[in-house]
Formats: C-alpha cells, structure tokens, sequence
C-alpha cells in the first residue's frame, strides 16, 4: 500500500510538468524516486523469498501426494486379498 501512494505521488508530479515548471517537478521527482526504489527492491528481495517457500511448499504437497496415492494403492491390494482370502 505504501508503494502504491509513493507511485501515486510520482505519477502525479510528472503529470503536472509543464514548460513553466519543468526544473522544480524534475528535482521533486528525483527525491520520490530515491524513496521508491529502496522500497521495491526490498519487496523485490521478500517476493523471492515467500516464491521458494512457495515452491518448496508445492514440492512437498506434490510428495505427500505421491505417498498418500501409493498408500491407498497398498491398503487397496490387502483389502482386496483379504476378501479373496475370506471367500476362499
């Protein structure tokens, strides 16, 4: 949210340039800019980090499944052998 009303302020400084006023909006810009970067790329480096979470999260969730699916598939076969044995 706080980059979002940083880039607000940004985009309204470089509408309002005119001819007139072009030399004070450029240094106001240039002061909102140093502000701004420092933020994104610190939300850059968090980003990546929650997106390897995210991944290891999905590699594990696919594992878990791939073990639950082999289960079902073992409790299947006894359940199945032990009906063949009880009918025999």
């Amino acid at each position: 949210m706080h980059l979002t009303k940083q880039a607000e302020q940004i985009r309204a400084v470089l509408d309002g340039i005119n001819p007139l006023n072009a030399g004070k909006k450029r240094d106001k810009t240039i002061v909102l800019l140093h502000k701004f970067f420092p933020s994104t790329e610190s939300l850059e480096a968090q980003l990546k980090k929650y997106r390897r979470e995210f991944e290891m999260s999905e590699q594990a969730n696919a594992e878990l499944k791939r073990k639950a699916t082999a289960g079902e598939r073992e409790s299947m076969a006894k359940r199945m052998e032990t009906a063949q044995l009880q009918s025999d």
